[in-house]
């Protein structure tokens, strides 16, 4: 496959960190009231992240995949310039 010389929209990955950036954001504020730098809070963050990361389903992620092409021919007919995604 050719590749486009600016491919910043190619990033499937993008998706995935909006939505679990955003699920645990969600899932934060049901648990604390605010941020904390002690040692129980930073294990219980790794706990929330573990928990969102693999209850976020292949879904999201097939869907990513299956789009490529769509990505890159848009980038394509962009020139590597601006497109929707």
């Amino acid at each position: 496959m050719e590749w486009p010389l600016q491919s910043p929209d190619l990033n499937p990955i993008e998706n995935l960190w909006i939505d679990l950036k955003a699920r645990f954001h969600k899932r934060f504020l049901e648990m604390f009231s605010h941020p904390s730098k002690s040692l129980e809070a930073r294990y219980r963050y790794g706990e929330i992240l573990q928990e969102v990361w693999y209850s976020q389903g292949m879904e999201l992620m097939e869907a990513s995949i299956e789009s490529m092409p769509r990505r890159v021919q848009a980038v394509l007919e962009a020139k590597g310039g601006w497109t929707k995604y």
